[in-house]
């Protein structure tokens, strides 16, 4: 099973023990923005990032390439929070001033 959904993901990747490690990861992140909940402080969220790129990679290059493309995460995550705040309180969300 793992060797045809992951075909091209690393021999010591390629077992179910490693890749559900690998799912538990992406569940809780997936978990914690669908709920709304913050992750902005999360120290290694570039590396989060990265490695659901490369798990992408190794069930399809292809789709690898695509989401790459279309994804906005890294220009987001560059441009930081004050974005967002400035967008919520020019729409009438009261936040606390720094």
């Amino acid at each position: 099973m793992c060797r045809q959904s992951f075909p091209h993901a690393p021999a010591a990747e390629r077992n179910i023990k490693n890749l559900n490690v690998h799912w538990t990861h992406i569940r809780k992140l997936r978990n914690r923005v669908f709920h709304h909940e913050r992750i902005i402080h999360w120290k290694d969220l570039t590396a989060q990032y990265q490695q659901l790129l490369d798990i992408i990679d190794w069930m399809s290059p292809e789709l690898r390439k695509i989401t790459s493309e279309i994804n906005q995460f890294t220009d987001i995550f560059n441009k930081g929070i004050d974005p967002w705040l400035q967008w919520l309180r020019e729409n009438g969300y009261a936040l606390p001033q720094k």
